[in-house]
């Protein structure tokens, strides 16, 4: 068995997993007709504490709210970052597994302290989705017996593409939708270089 992962994210649904030619009604009741784009495949995690190595280079598309872990007794709500992959990666599968994630992919990554800084606004900017490039450096001791990691983080200028283009993993929700507006708008009107993503 391969750890190969495999992806069906942007694809038409007569590309890949749509029934060949005479195939019983039963198949084709459960393929989606050629004009519609599958969403919601199957995502991987991106996490060095769990084996994750390399890179991950892609488009950032959103924050997604995830559900509530347990930590110490206490329950902690948490957001990851969503990254279309633009070059092969590492990620988690469903199974726990480490596995080769094709380009295509999307894939999560913890909002941690070094990511949200870096990437909060772009996550959510109506001017767009970015292509960033996230590495895992080292982990650091940050006290009372806690430690995080270091990242080297950047995204490409000129790769920004109208988030339409990946279809409902960019759209914004309402109240990101209303601040990344109201944002846009300041900026035309001449706002501060705080307003820009990054």
């Amino acid at each position: 068995m391969s750890n190969q992962a495999t992806t069906d994210h942007g694809k038409a649904a007569s590309s890949k997993g749509a029934p060949p030619a005479g195939a019983s009604s039963a198949a084709l009741a459960k393929s989606l007709d050629d004009r519609f784009t599958e969403v919601g495949a199957d995502r991987f995690m991106f996490n060095p504490n769990k084996g994750c190595t390399g890179k991950l280079t892609g488009y950032l598309l959103n924050k997604v709210e995830m559900p509530e872990i347990e930590r110490a007794g206490q329950k902690q709500e948490w957001e990851c970052f969503l990254v279309l992959t633009t070059a092969p990666a590492k990620g988690i599968d469903r199974e726990k597994n480490v596995v080769d994630v094709p380009v295509g992919s999307e894939v999560l990554i913890p909002g941690t302290f070094k990511i949200e800084d870096a990437f909060a606004k772009a996550a959510v900017s109506a001017a767009g989705c970015y292509e960033v490039q996230i590495v895992p450096l080292h982990k650091v001791d940050i006290g009372h017996g806690q430690t995080m990691w270091l990242y080297k983080m950047g995204y490409d200028k000129k790769s920004i593409k109208p988030r339409a283009e990946f279809g409902p993993a960019a759209a914004l929700s309402a109240p990101a939708a209303v601040k990344a507006l109201a944002a846009a708008t300041a900026e035309t009107a001449g706002a501060s270089s705080e307003d820009i993503p990054f």
